[in-house]
């Protein structure tokens, strides 16, 4: 009888681990998922901070080269005046025209 008592206990408590083998093994798991998927989300926003800085340095660049090229189109414009009201007051308006047109492209090119 204490044998069958001792069987049975040892069954009862054979189950018992595997049953909490089981519950660790699903908890080990669970947060294994877990800690993957927080460092998948954390990988994901560096990831996104990156882009971020790098589109802003884009961005700033992109501002610095047109602020170089609006420069370069007022240096152009001012020469070009300066050119033009050189020119003795009786040249007429058409002569004018057609030398601004002549300075104007070569003013506007770069370097």
């Amino acid at each position: 009888m204490i044998f069958c008592i001792l069987r049975t206990f040892s069954h009862l408590f054979a189950r018992l681990l595997r049953l909490k083998f089981i519950q660790i093994k699903a908890a080990t798991t669970y947060l294994d998922v877990g800690i993957r998927d927080d460092l998948k989300e954390f990988v994901q926003l560096e990831l996104e901070k990156q882009r971020l800085e790098l589109e802003q340095k884009k961005l700033e660049l992109q501002k610095q080269q047109l602020d170089l090229h609006t420069r370069r189109i007022d240096h152009a414009l001012e020469t070009a005046d300066r050119l033009v009201n050189m020119l003795p007051p009786e040249v007429d308006t058409a002569t004018k025209v057609t030398l601004l047109q002549t300075l104007l492209p070569g003013l506007l090119l770069p370097g």
